[in-house]
């Protein structure tokens, strides 16, 4: 029996060679930090003893999947840009002075309704029978 560093039991495997294959009930063998073997769940508990397993019954794992994805140049310029084109917020507190003054609002003002022209007569959304 072989040791390795882990082994992760799931329900399905998917490897990224070849493609199009899901496998079901299979175990990902790791030593040292490379996938070893991609076998049935049975046969790599009888070949392999590892200082590690994890069973993920109800899980897809992707071995050999590298999630590239990531936003390096927005974390590396975090606080740069984003500041300067920003007005500044005045701070109110104990620390920084009093709150501004309330001041008075004023109740909104009312708007005359838009009529429609004498010469048009009113089409309640629909077309009238000159547009046609």
């Amino acid at each position: 029996m072989q040791s390795v560093d882990t082994l992760i039991e799931a329900r399905w495997v998917i490897p990224v060679e070849p493609e199009g294959v899901v496998l079901e009930h299979h175990t990902v063998v790791i030593d040292d930090g490379r996938i070893g073997a991609i076998l049935p769940q049975a046969q790599a508990r009888s070949a392999f003893s590892a200082s590690r397993t994890v069973a993920l019954p109800g899980h897809v794992v992707l071995p050999g999947l590298v999630n590239a994805h990531t936003h390096a140049g927005m974390t590396l310029l975090r606080g740069f840009a984003d500041e300067s084109a920003r007005p500044r917020r005045r701070r109110t507190g104990p620390a920084h002075g009093p709150p501004p003054r309330a001041t008075a609002c004023r109740a909104p003002q009312r708007t005359a309704r838009r009529r429609e022209p004498a010469s048009r007569p009113a089409t309640n959304g629909r077309p009238h029978a000159g547009a046609l």
